[in-house]
This record gives structure tokens, C-alpha cells and sequence, in this order.
């Protein structure tokens, strides 16, 4: 951006001077038109090249994203913020994708009861126990901090830090699960 409002300079100072002289007769002036014409010549090309470089990261971003594996829920997160981008339709979608990620945990917890010792499933109920008052504690101190805050943005991030809890606590449990019964390996080698 910048470097093209200083070859807007360029063009303007450029578009004087030539109308000067055109109508004074300068020739002296030449020498400087072509240094100023061979400076914004380098200024488009240096233009050109950051445009250039952009695009292909933007494009290696997309070819990643496109290939990391998203779970259904950010999916449908992200698909109901792409219809309503106005604040309470992002939290709307935001508290949505939460509930599902409290549901997620629920399912896992029944995949790690059915694959875990008694055991170790009175470990992982006393852990959830905790997680749970974690989770509570954590809401207090987000909406005593990021809650109070003035503007509409803060209803958004307060939304996202909280279902951020809930979604980690989700993948790992998962991961637990995964880690129990080998399934990355099992799945791995059934392909």
C-alpha cells in the first residue's frame, strides 16, 4: 500500500514536470524525468514481486487448510458464522459448536467406559469431576475480565475462549481413547 501511494507521487510529480516544461521548454529537467521514471519502473516491479509472493502464500494457506483434516463441528461452526456475520449470529454459532463439544466429551467418555477397567474409570470420572469445576472457575474469571469489557468484539472472544475449553477437553479425551485402544495405528494399517 504504501508503495503505491509514493508511485502515485511519482506519476503526479512526473505529469508536472513534463507540463512545465512543455510549456517552458525545459530540457535540463529530462535527465530527472528518466531517473524518476526508472525509479518508478523499480517501484512497479517491486510491486509486482510482493502481489506475486502474497499470492502464493495465500494460496499454500488454502492448499493447507483444504487438506487438514477439520472436525464437524468447527466445519458447521464456521458454516453457520458464514451465514450471519453480525455479532450475536457469531455467538449464536459459537454457543452451538459448545454444546456439541460437551456432547463430544459425553461420547467420549462412554468410548473410554467401554474400552477402560473400573479403575480406570473411577480415574476418569474423578478427573471430569475436576475438569468440570475447572471449566466453572474458568467461566468466572472470563466473564470477570474479558466479560466486563465495552465493545461487541468482547462477546465474541469470550465466546471463543470458552468453547475453546470445552473443545480441548474433548480432543483429549479422545487422545486418551485413541492412545487406550490404538486406534490411529489400527486405522492406519486397515487403509
Amino acid at each position: 500500500m504504501r508503495k503505491l501511494i509514493i508511485f502515485q507521487i511519482f506519476v503526479i510529480i512526473v505529469l508536472m514536470i513534463t507540463t512545465i516544461c512543455g510549456l517552458v521548454g525545459c530540457k535540463k529537467y529530462k535527465s530527472e524525468i528518466n531517473k524518476l521514471n526508472e525509479q518508478i519502473e523499480h517501484v512497479n516491479n517491486d510491486l509486482f514481486l510482493y502481489k506475486s509472493a502474497n499470492k502464493e502464500l495465500e494460496n499454500k494457506i488454502k492448499l493447507f487448510e483444504d487438506k487438514s483434516p477439520k472436525n464437524p463441528i468447527d466445519t458447521r461452526e464456521q458454516r453457520c458464522i458464514s451465514k450471519d456475520y453480525s455479532t450475536a449470529g457469531m455467538n449464536n454459532c459459537v454457543y452451538k459448536a459448545t454444546k456439541e463439544w460437551h456432547q463430544e466429551i459425553n461420547n467420549n467418555i462412554l468410548l473410554l467406559k467401554n474400552n477402560m477397567s473400573e479403575e480406570q474409570y473411577k480415574l476418569l470420572i474423578d478427573s471430569q469431576n475436576k475438569w468440570q469445576q475447572y471449566e466453572e472457575a474458568q467461566r468466572v474469571l472470563l466473564n470477570a475480565t474479558i466479560g466486563i469489557k465495552v465493545g461487541s468484539i468482547y462477546t465474541n472472544i469470550l465466546a471463543g475462549v470458552k468453547n475453546e475449553i470445552v473443545k480441548r477437553r474433548a480432543e483429549d479425551l479422545f487422545e486418551i481413547y485413541d492412545f487406550l485402544t490404538d486406534y490411529s495405528v489400527s486405522t492406519f494399517f486397515n487403509k
